[in-house]
């Protein structure tokens, strides 16, 4: 059967609304053979991961079911493939780092102290990591599809992780509050596209900024699950290097490209009055 991409996406966007869902009980009476289950699971995952956000890299599929419990329906499967390789929080991974209230940075603050962006090499969760060097620190961010399809499933797996009767980690809404608070601003959604990590946006950067700031005040603090690469973030602030005191200088002072130049006029006047005044000093003969 021959399908239209755009076609493909309607009936994606369809299958995937919380309210739309079959029971997978229901859907293995109606498959071709009932009591061939994995291969029901592997049709519905192979399904899913034609949508654009698997484009980058797909999951291990045929591996990933052996591991996988049957699914409550196609959404909760969804949620598993997308969370496939996140590993669940451990509390242990935080006593070496500071303690107290964390400060959540956004991208621009992040720069500004010399912490760079770094694509991650596919658009699952797993991806998040912090890197510490001397001259330079990275945050790993896997990569966004910022399309309307990916925002509406991402809407309706936060309202799946909210149903009372499904006991979970809240791996998808700690996932998306993760990242509204990197993104405050424009600036901090134009960074990303920058990198290459958000990708395929049809939207202004102040839409996605407000979009992400909006879907953020629905979700309330991150649970804990990215506290270990917040805490590395906030020993970075906290053990300042001179990489660190280097970039927050030039990003307080040189920003401006019209105050590099200046101060390299400046530079220029004292070098040329040192010159001046060496010569009135010692003339030539």
């Amino acid at each position: 059967m021959s399908v239209k991409a755009e076609d493909l996406t309607h009936v994606m966007r369809d299958v995937l609304l919380l309210e739309n869902q079959l029971p997978f009980l229901l859907l293995r009476l109606l498959w071709r053979n009932a009591d061939d289950e994995s291969a029901l699971i592997e049709t519905m995952a192979f399904f899913l991961v034609l949508r654009v956000w698997s484009t980058a890299e797909q999951p291990p599929i045929r591996q990933l079911i052996d591991l996988l419990s049957p699914p409550t329906h196609l959404l909760d499967l969804e949620r598993s493939i997308f969370l496939w390789n996140s590993l669940p929080f451990d509390a242990n991974q935080t006593q070496n780092y500071p303690k107290g209230n964390v400060i959540y940075r956004n991208i621009k603050e992040l720069k500004a102290a010399g912490i760079g962006l770094k694509k991650g090499k596919t658009p699952y969760p797993s991806d998040i990591s912090f890197s510490h060097g001397w001259l330079r620190s990275e945050l790993t961010l896997p990569k966004i599809v910022g399309d309307d399809i990916s925002i509406d499933i991402t809407f309706n797996l936060i309202a799946y992780e909210r149903c009372h009767d499904f006991q979970n980690d809240y791996g998808i809404s700690s996932y998306c509050s993760f990242l509204d608070s990197l993104i405050d601003h424009p600036e901090d959604v134009k960074e990303l596209k920058s990198q290459g990590i958000i990708l395929n946006l049809r939207r202004s950067d102040e839409e996605v900024a407000n979009l992400i700031n909006t879907l953020g005040t629905t979700l309330g603090p991150e649970r804990g699950k990215y506290s270990h690469v917040r805490a590395q973030i906030e020993r970075h602030y906290s053990h300042k290097s001179l990489p660190t005191w280097l970039a927050l200088g030039y990003h307080t002072y040189f920003s401006n490209p019209w105050t590099i130049i200046a101060f390299l006029a400046a530079i220029m006047g004292l070098v040329l009055t040192f010159i001046q005044t060496w010569y009135a000093i010692h003339p030539a003969k």
